[in-house]
């Protein structure tokens, strides 16, 4: 009798333990991102659903729905204009902006509606594949912008693979049963706590937790004027323009920076820009005038060092205002 009594304790303290471990993770962790696959394109946009996404940043709620597109972008899918689309990696994704503060949603264009493609870590070789295929699911696309926040998204790149063919880092299929199911239960903390385990535990099963959708690249890079031609090539008659935000101003030995530490790369892309009929648009005279005027940086959040990271409200709106000047000057 004893023992009946101490194995039902043993139960109910492991399941209140479950359950308070449940309620933790539902409150306050992330839920995972659902994607759904594309045949037409071949790879794997959102689902239609609402995620509240996360980086170290901050975190918001955002709501997703055709073609991966967040709901305050839905209404100009339906609309007859034009479409120009921002192609970018997690400066365009965004998902610690609201999505009505997202730059797409903030430029005002008589001629165009404009919407947003990002995936966290890709890069020109991305951007032509999308260039090339995204076409295949919506129509009346007319302009293409590509924004650089980082130089590695289109420095050192082989030109020879941004010939819309090689999805990269891209997300190629649906997403599994396991992240549907901890989304639907709620489940975030013993999804975090899985992917922690497979993230770092020995492959003694064969299963290959480690497996990477992200193809794999010989070690060889071009000039930006190759990957610059190659990207002009796919967008053809439709222009193209590249938006180059640096990060700046930002603090380096206690000391504010409003130089670009890598203004050879500006240099070198505006050039190539030139030289292949493609626009371009430097961020950094309207960030730094920004920062004389308002003393407000245009990166990083309430968690993080000043200056430093993604674009915040205030870059996306910054951004925004450029893209719409140039759009109404073209």
């Amino acid at each position: 009798m004893k023992n009946l009594k101490l194995m039902i304790q043993a139960i109910a303290g492991l399941l209140l333990a479950l359950l308070v471990i449940w309620g933790v993770g539902a409150v306050v962790l992330v839920s995972p991102t659902l994607y759904e696959y594309y045949p037409k394109i071949g790879i794997a946009l959102r689902a239609s659903d609402s995620y509240k996404q996360q980086r170290g940043e901050g975190w918001v709620h955002s709501s997703y729905g055709k073609m991966g597109f967040e709901k305050s972008e839905l209404s100009k899918l339906d609309s007859s204009k034009p479409k120009c689309l921002i192609l970018g990696d997690s400066y365009i994704e965004a998902v610690m902006i609201p999505g009505k503060n997202r730059m797409q949603n903030q430029i005002i264009s008589e001629k165009y509606d404009v919407l947003g493609v990002g995936f966290s870590g890709v890069s020109a070789i991305e951007y032509a594949y999308l260039i090339k295929h995204f076409p295949k699911i919506m129509n009346n696309i007319a302009y293409y912008i590509v924004f650089i926040g980082d130089v590695s998204d289109i420095k050192n790149i082989d030109a020879s693979l941004c010939d819309g063919m090689h999805k990269g880092g891209l997300p190629v299929r649906s997403s599994s049963r396991l992240d549907k199911i901890s989304y639907s239960f709620r489940l975030y903390a013993f999804r975090a706590l899985l992917r922690r385990w497979k993230r770092y535990k020995p492959d003694i099963l064969g299963n290959h937790w480690r497996y990477n959708n992200k193809e794999i690249y010989h070690d060889r890079s071009s000039d930006i004027r190759s990957v610059c031609k190659a990207l002009k090539t796919l967008t053809g008659s439709h222009p193209l323009l590249i938006v180059y935000a640096p990060n700046i101003p930002h603090i380096y030995k206690n000391q504010l920076v409003f130089s670009d530490s890598v203004s050879d790369f500006a240099r070198q892309l505006e050039t190539a820009c030139l030289e292949n009929q493609i626009g371009f648009l430097n961020m950094q005279s309207i960030f730094c005038q920004n920062y004389k005027t308002n003393g407000r940086f245009v990166s990083g959040f309430f968690n993080t060092p000043p200056g430093e990271g993604h674009l915040n409200s205030l870059g996306h709106k910054l951004v925004a205002e450029a893209i719409t000047h140039y759009l109404a000057g073209e």
